[in-house]
């Protein structure tokens, strides 16, 4: 791969970005990317692109560590461009993104994804990370894993009450091919949760001791048992299986009349129906995977993650 020039005309694009226990996802916000070239190597990237107005967009900066280039990917989206970056020293925390402690104004912290993982407990709670390296070590460690971590039984679960003085927590989500994801901003939430194949009821206290509550139906049906909910530090995160894959949801919920807590989650929208079937969306590939080995024989490999930089 040749190496990137820097362009006389170059600005940067804005980008946040959060730290996980092996990745480093970065998000670059740039609307229609075209004529993209990124160049990951150990220490750095570079990224250069046009954008929907036709500006020059050129990012350079080295990194907080080092990273492996050949398990670290860029993926362009209709308004962002993803980079997931694997971390050479998995379990060392991130301080900050770039080896240079002056920060550049157009990065910025994703405090919506971000969370104190070397706090947690080792539960798997980053799907991509859990699933991706279980597929790693499916060869060496014999019979597949189940997905028993994603089967609950909601037959003795007691029906969550509606609170008197509970307010709407404001929630994003976005649609992919066969998972439907919500993020509730809640601080410090103290759960309960509520899945059935038609609807989410959400009861909790946040960090200020208000009593939160959110209940919707559902667009369309999901599968309850295969969808799970996760608390994290600022967030709580629904994850929600459709029972019809492959069929677009154009909006959350069954009523036409959008709530006003409920917003689109732009950055990580895209138009999948249109996109070639390339496993973008980690999560689906790898639960997906999981779930067939037994049926299908011998494991996959990673030889998706893998590329050649020659």
């Amino acid at each position: 791969m040749p190496p990137i020039k820097r362009p006389a005309d170059g600005i940067p694009s804005r980008c946040t970005w959060f730290d996980r226990k092996k990745y480093v996802t970065v998000n670059f916000n740039i609307q229609h990317p075209r004529d993209l070239q990124v160049e990951i190597t150990e220490d750095k990237v570079v990224l250069c692109c046009k954008d929907a107005d036709d500006n020059v967009i050129y990012n350079e900066f080295y990194f907080y560590d080092k990273v492996m280039k050949n398990d670290s990917r860029e993926r362009p989206y209709d308004r962002t461009v993803n980079l997931l970056l694997r971390k050479l020293k998995p379990d060392v925390a991130w301080p900050r993104l770039t080896k240079d402690e002056a920060r550049p104004s157009w990065i910025a912290v994703d405090f919506d994804n971000w969370r104190d993982w070397e706090n947690e407990e080792e539960d798997g709670r980053e799907e991509f990370e859990h699933y991706a390296d279980m597929l790693h070590d499916l060869q060496k460690k014999g019979p597949g894993p189940t997905m028993d971590d994603l089967d609950f039984d909601f037959t003795s679960m007691p029906t969550i009450k509606r609170p008197a003085d509970g307010i709407p927590a404001r929630c994003k989500w976005y649609d992919s091919k066969k998972y439907v994801k919500v993020n509730f901003n809640i601080q410090n939430p103290h759960l309960q949760v509520e899945i059935t194949e038609d609807k989410a009821v959400l009861c909790c206290k946040d960090a200020d001791d208000n009593v939160i509550y959110n209940e919707f139906y559902f667009y369309d049906k999901v599968m309850k048992n295969d969808s799970r909910e996760r608390p994290y530090d600022r967030t709580v995160n629904l994850m929600l299986r459709k029972l019809k894959p492959d069929v677009a949801w154009p909006r959350l919920t069954k009523d036409e009349a959008k709530p006003s807590w409920i917003a689109v989650d732009f950055d990580n929208w895209r138009d999948w129906e249109n996109e070639e079937e390339d496993g973008r969306e980690e999560f689906e590939h790898y639960a997906d995977m999981l779930h067939d080995l037994q049926k299908k024989g011998p494991a996959p490999t990673m030889d998706d993650l893998d590329f050649d930089d020659d």
